[in-house]
């Protein structure tokens, strides 16, 4: 049923693509998608793309939306803006192939990015739980390759101090994962960080106690898991599509996109 159910997006996301679509099915909302790796080759884990795949992704990004910036989706929440055709990638944890291999295959399609980096993480030798559970250990970004994606027109966000779950802590150990984020990042930088994801992503791992956090840490946004940014919604709420080797194709990926913006004109979702 899987099978048939991924055959049908392939076939809907093909004909979105030749007869471009897209823009007309997703109206007035933006598109936000959320990675996390890139590495030359074939991979196991699920949050990996391999180039050639990312590649074949930022191909189709360029044809059927305006790849801009997070923060001006942002902007346009904060002054009540409508959208059309928006679309802003993003990065989460700051690994080094981010800048190694997504930067430039980004940079040759000539699209931007902003990327979440874990403050704590930049430059250090952490293997975190989820890369030792899997046996893998991946090197993340240092300082000297942060400032030269931003020198290149990228943009730094903040992830937290140590990727913590915001779900589960609270209180001054939630402000200080927060603050420290930010001011660590901005130090390093040498620019303003007033972008924020937290980690993992789903509603579960947000509190609304540490969502106010985030605005008093002077943040514009809060970016967590879903599927489109409607006009006028919360900055603080902001949704972002999980991109994942789920997606084994453009194609299934744009049918899977027409099938959500379908489902969100008929009132599913």
């Amino acid at each position: 049923m899987r099978k048939v159910a991924r055959f049908a997006k392939v076939c809907i996301g093909w004909v979105c693509s030749r007869l471009r679509l897209y823009g007309l099915l997703l109206g007035d909302r933006a598109l936000v998608v959320a990675l996390h790796r890139v590495q030359p080759g074939a991979s196991e884990e699920s949050m990996t793309l391999p180039a050639p795949l990312f590649d074949a992704f930022c191909r189709f990004f360029k044809k059927h939306f305006r790849v801009v910036p997070l923060g001006e989706i942002v902007g346009k929440l904060e002054r009540g803006e409508s959208f059309y055709r928006e679309m802003a990638i993003t990065f989460d944890d700051g690994y080094a192939d981010a800048a190694e291999v997504a930067a430039p295959i980004l940079e040759a399609h000539g699209l931007t990015a902003t990327f979440f980096l874990v403050s704590g993480f930049v430059g250090a030798q952490v293997t975190p739980w989820w890369d030792r559970q899997s046996g893998r250990v991946h090197a993340f970004m240092d300082w000297t390759q942060a400032r030269a994606m931003q020198e290149k027109g990228f943009t730094m966000g903040a992830h937290t101090r140590t990727h913590q779950d915001l779900g589960k802590i609270g209180g001054e150990t939630a402000e200080e994962e927060l603050r420290l984020s930010r001011d660590e990042l901005q130090a390093g930088l040498g620019r303003v960080v007033d972008l924020f994801a937290y980690p993992y992503g789903y509603p579960a791992h947000m509190s609304e106690e540490n969502r106010s956090l985030v605005v008093q840490a002077g943040y514009r946004c809060c970016c967590g898991y879903g599927d489109f940014v409607e006009s006028g919604s919360d900055p603080f709420r902001l949704e972002r599509l999980p991109v994942s080797i789920w997606y084994a194709s453009p194609a299934h990926l744009g049918g899977d996109l027409a099938v959500r913006a379908i489902r969100k004109r008929l009132g599913k979702y």
